[in-house]
């Protein structure tokens, strides 16, 4: 099985998952788990790693909701955030890619993975 923490300590998603009994909490699904904020906070809120903020969503469930709440735009949400795949938004194939002061391409805010976790910890 595959399930996703997106920048969660591992022990913290692992604890989510067995808190949830590694089911979706909307359908009940035990494939392509993903542990999601509740309440949608920032990284560097000291509320991120909160575990009664997060839940367990299959991948349908998590991109629906996120759909649903206008988060990823779509033909029939217009005015939602960035299209998913498309050649223009955070994920675009057709735009250059943001090269970190170290020379590796970008993770997250301009700079690479070991960069930017680097700033989280304000190393």
């Amino acid at each position: 099985m595959k399930y996703t923490f997106h920048r969660l300590p591992k022990e913290i998603g692992l604890n989510v998952l067995r808190k949830n009994k590694f089911m979706c909490s909307r359908c009940d699904s035990k494939e392509r788990l993903c542990v999601h904020h509740i309440l949608r906070v920032e990284i560097s809120d000291e509320k991120y790693l909160d575990e009664d903020n997060l839940t367990v969503l299959c991948k349908s469930c998590h991109m629906a909701y996120h759909r649903e709440a206008g988060h990823i735009r779509t033909p029939g949400n217009p005015n939602g955030g960035v299209y998913a795949g498309q050649p223009f938004g955070r994920r675009g194939k057709n735009t250059l890619p943001v090269i970190c002061h170290c020379g590796k391409p970008q993770h997250a805010k301009g700079l690479c993975g070991k960069h930017y976790m680097q700033k989280l910890r304000g190393l």
